[in-house]
């Protein structure tokens, strides 16, 4: 069962854009599900890997069109992106130190963002 399901509520109305965060659910429900069957430590860095550069690549894309289209809350939105990718690798390093393990609340995280 998916922990999170994409619905119009959601889109943003510019395909490039929902298109991505589509991509960002299916990473949620893939951690989701490798946590309910219990097979987390045999697919969580591949997972982790992907979130890794699904974020990166997403904000610098999102970044570009805010400058391109002269978006008013550029500084504050590529700011929310910083604290967002530092958290995503600080959980990465965490894990692979096992510090940290797969959790309801990183899920959560990732559903509010």
């Amino acid at each position: 069962m998916a922990h999170m399901e994409w619905s119009e509520s959601l889109s943003l109305k510019i395909n490039s854009i929902d298109q991505q965060h589509q991509r960002l659910i299916a990473i949620i429900n893939e951690l989701h599900d490798a946590r309910l069957e219990g097979r987390e430590k045999l697919v969580i860095i591949p997972i982790l890997n992907s979130l890794i550069d699904y974020t990166e690549d997403h904000f610098k894309y999102e970044e570009d069109l805010f400058h391109q289209h002269g978006y008013l809350d550029t500084l504050a939105h590529e700011h929310e992106h910083k604290v967002l990718l530092k958290n995503v690798h600080e959980f990465f390093d965490m894990y692979t130190k096992n510090e940290a393990k797969l959790s309801s609340e990183l899920l959560q995280f990732l559903k509010d963002w």
